[in-house]
């Protein structure tokens, strides 16, 4: 508000509380991340299953070729179990 000469002597404001639409905000950025991780880390997990995929198929390929009283039918054998542990 203005007085005849035109100086300001008073202002009128409006306020208003946006702390819960703020505190929404940042819950929803929040969610927003955590599903960005968990999207990285199921892509991590199927990139990693695929490489590991061939490594179990020849390794299975390979224990055949060894008779199953051979230490390396069992060390090819080891190998299997660790690469089918990723299901666990």
């Amino acid at each position: 508000m203005r007085d005849e000469v035109g100086r300001l002597t008073h202002f009128v404001g409006v306020k208003r509380d946006i702390t819960a639409q703020v505190r929404l905000e940042e819950q929803l950025r929040q969610m927003q991340k955590m599903e960005a991780i968990g999207q990285l880390a199921g892509g991590v997990a199927h990139d990693f299953n695929n490489l590991l995929t061939p490594i179990l198929g020849y390794a299975e390929l390979l224990q055949a070729r060894f008779a199953p009283d051979d230490p390396t039918h069992a060390a090819v054998g080891e190998i299997r179990r660790a690469g089918e542990a990723r299901d666990a």
